[in-house]
């Protein structure tokens, strides 16, 4: 019987998707149509990617609440990086 990984999921993704490319790597390869190193890949990729993006927001957010803590203070570069992030820019196109 399958041992369940939802509770991984749930609690680590990148180790998740770590624990996941290893067993597509581990699959047959005889009479098997699947690409498991490539899919294997992207998935590492997937759990990389995602653990960099909430390091990202994690930054941004302490950043946002330690400038908060400022009586009048706003930090335009945590502005900025906030817009950059989410793809607006502050100039107009004609």
């Amino acid at each position: 019987m399958p041992v369940s990984t939802e509770p991984l999921y749930d609690a680590d993704f990148y180790a998740w998707t770590q624990q996941q490319a290893e067993l597509l790597r581990r699959l047959p390869t005889v009479g098997n149509e699947l690409d498991p190193e490539r899919i294997a890949e992207e998935i590492e990729d997937l759990g990389a990617a995602n653990s960099a993006r909430r390091s990202h927001s994690v930054s941004i957010l302490s950043n946002t609440f330690s400038s908060s803590n400022t009586p009048g203070s706003t930090s335009p570069s945590i502005i900025g990086s906030t817009k950059s992030s989410n793809g607006a820019s502050s100039s107009k196109k004609s």
